[in-house]
């Protein structure tokens, strides 16, 4: 089974974003802290694109789909605006971006981090972001 949300590309609607994120992998046997770091992760992506792809435009949506496979989650983030592959970008050490007190790029490398796969293509005029994060799931719910 699939679960989708779509909403309005504001920064205001990405509680609503985290809550059904939250709610949705409440039904994986996930560690406390795994379910903590996808919400952050799948968070992050969608304020990237909300704020510099979409430019907080509310006449877009941004929709968010989560399904499970043979114990691996697997996220859509999708959206119309602007191209951007976070795999074409250098991410660089999270201790070195603290060190240097750089204000950018700390949310790509979490991104990579926390979900083992990234996939970013253009499907129509829509730019997809596929995520996939093996998990101890062993059932598709």
């Amino acid at each position: 089974m699939t679960h989708k949300i779509t909403i309005p590309c504001h920064t205001s609607k990405l509680k609503d974003v985290r809550d059904f994120v939250t709610e949705v992998i409440r039904l994986f046997y996930l560690s406390e802290k795994e379910q903590f770091l996808l919400v952050l992760a799948i968070d992050e992506i969608c304020a990237n694109r909300i704020l510099h792809s979409n430019h907080n435009d509310t006449t877009r949506n941004l929709e968010v789909e989560i399904a499970s496979q043979d114990g691996t989650v697997i996220f859509c983030i999708k959206d119309e605006g602007d191209f951007f592959d976070l795999n074409q970008n250098e991410s660089t050490p999270v201790d070195r971006l603290v060190k240097d007190r750089r204000k950018g790029g700390l949310g790509v490398s979490l991104i990579k981090k926390i979900i083992d796969s990234v996939e970013v293509f253009k499907e129509g005029h829509y730019t997809i972001h596929r995520l996939i994060k093996k998990s101890s799931v062993s059932t598709s719910f």
